[in-house]
Parts: C-alpha cells; sequence; structure tokens
C-alpha cells in the first residue's frame, strides 16, 4: 500500500518533470541540427573583407523547430508515461506471474480508493485511470462480475464514451456471460468489439460455448501462454474441453496443474471441485 501512495506522489511533479525533459531534448535537438545546418540564428558573416548578415536555419527550415519541439514532447510526456507503466508492472506480475487475484485486487482497490481522495496534480489523474480499469479488470478475474458490473455503471470516474471505459466493459460482459454460459450474450458482445477477436481464451470460450468442443481443444493445446495466470486459464478450460470430448485422463493432469499452481485464483477452486465430483462419478460443468 506504501507503494502505490508512493507512485502517486512521484507523479504529483510529473508534469514538471515531463517539461525539463522537453526542455533538454528540445535543445540537444536543436544542436544535433545545427551540426549539418549551422549557426540556427541570424548572424554576421565575413566573405572576402565583407561583413554580411547571414540567416540562421530556423528562419528558413522553422519546420525543423517544429519537429524538435514535437519530439521533445513526445519524449517528455513518454517517459513519465513509461514510469508510470513500469510502476503498475510490479503490481501485475501479483497477477500474471504469481496468480494471487486476492492481493492483486487488493492493490489496485486501494490505488481506487486512495486516488479518489486527492485532488489531482501533475500526473496523478493517469495513475487513478489507469488504477480503475484494472481495479475493474481484477474483480472480473476473482468472478466478480456484478461487483465490476456496478462500479462501470455506478462509480467509474471519467467518460464512458472513451475506448478505455468501452473496452473494459466488453471484457467484463465476456468474462461474466461465460461464467453464466450465456451463449448469445457473448457471441454478441464478442461480434461488437473485434479487439478480442486475436484472443485465444475468448476465442476458445466461444467454440466452447458453440459446444465445438474438438476445435477449442486443438486451438488451446497448441502452445503454452507467456504468463503463469493465462497458463491457468489455458489449462482449465483445455481441461473442461477434454472432459466434454470424453479424456478423462487429459482432463484430470489439466485439473492437478490448475489445482497446484492456481494459487487464489477461483478456476482453482472450480478445478478442486472437478476432482472431488469426479472420484465420486458426477460432473461439473466447466
Amino acid at each position: 500500500m506504501e507503494e502505490i501512495k508512493r507512485m502517486y506522489e512521484r507523479q504529483k511533479a510529473g508534469r514538471v518533470k515531463s517539461m525539463i525533459i522537453f526542455l533538454v531534448i528540445y535543445v540537444l535537438m536543436i544542436g544535433v541540427i545545427s551540426l549539418f545546418y549551422g549557426n540556427p540564428f541570424t548572424h554576421k558573416e565575413e566573405v572576402l573583407f565583407f561583413e554580411t548578415i547571414q540567416k540562421g536555419w530556423i528562419s528558413e527550415k522553422i519546420y525543423l523547430l517544429l519537429v524538435c519541439a514535437g519530439i521533445g514532447l513526445i519524449v517528455g510526456i513518454g517517459s513519465v508515461i513509461y514510469e508510470i507503466m513500469q510502476n503498475f508492472k510490479m503490481f501485475d506480475q501479483i497477477l500474471l506471474q504469481k496468480c494471487d487475484v486476492q492481493e492483486y485486487l487488493n492493490n489496485m482497490e486501494y490505488a481506487v480508493s486512495y486516488g479518489k481522495q486527492l485532488d489531482f496534480k501533475g500526473f496523478q489523474k493517469t495513475i487513478f485511470m489507469l488504477a480503475q480499469q484494472k481495479y475493474v479488470l481484477a474483480m472480473a478475474a476473482d468472478w466478480k462480475t456484478e461487483d465490476a458490473k456496478r462500479y462501470l455503471d455506478s462509480e467509474w470516474v471519467g467518460k464512458k464514451d472513451s475506448r478505455v471505459y468501452q473496452r473494459t466493459s466488453a471484457n467484463v460482459r465476456l468474462i461474466h456471460s461465460y461464467r453464466h454460459q450465456d451463449a448469445e450474450e457473448f457471441l454478441s458482445v464478442f461480434a461488437m468489439h473485434k479487439v478480442f477477436w486475436k484472443d485465444r481464451m475468448f476465442i476458445a470460450e466461444k467454440l466452447i460455448l458453440e459446444k465445438q468442443y474438438l476445435k477449442a481443444e486443438e486451438l488451446l493445446s497448441r502452445d503454452k501462454e507467456k504468463f503463469l495466470y493465462n497458463e491457468m486459464i489455458r489449462n482449465y478450460l483445455l481441461g473442461g474441453c477434454y472432459d466434454k470430448l470424453g479424456e478423462q485422463e487429459s482432463a484430470k493432469k489439466c485439473m492437478e496443474y490448475v489445482k497446484q499452481y492456481g494459487n487464489t485464483m477461483p478456476c482453482k477452486k472450480q478445478a478442486q471441485e472437478w476432482l472431488e465430483t469426479k472420484l465420486q462419478g458426477r460432473l461439473i460443468s466447466i
């Protein structure tokens, strides 16, 4: 929690920092261009014993000055945004590598509640908006989709016609509709948002809801995922496909993997229940 406070505190002066970086890059770019075009300012030169006034490259190539300013602005703001993203990356590892949904959710909940108490300065609002999106997705990852939808509907701070809001909302709706086996809702949301058309997990869930278990199994069994969190979801879905296809030993291996490494992910509990009920000869819906 203290690290979240420090993250907000550091970005209180974020605009000043970005301006300093902008000025440094701006001056350096002018210096580099001057190596090729000479003095940037109007100046006197002696040519054959005569003194003449020479225009600097700024007066003749003012567009280069604008390029310098543009690059300086991009680097200045970009460096601060990059720092913020790196700070969040540290928290993201709690979910992606440790599969600790509970700890991640607690951290993002605190980041949002703490941010709402602030009178934003510098780039603090950028931190809050990122934390807000991650908080909603953390609730969805914990299968608390009703809470996530409630926050999106009544507590979201910012424009609801923004790309971030629309994408976050669609993500939650997809998770919610799959958990409730609402194929109609899932397919409707999936069809409207092309951004999810290349997401292997959502494609697999679409196939499962369409009862195309063999195609889903072929898709999920191709490659392992980079992050352990995604690998848990892959094995959980794949185990469900094997179960539907009657390949019980393969299904068991997947569920045992989720049970062993799933940490606080909700699918770990489901995998445990699946393994227990299989011993009793009963089925559980995946």
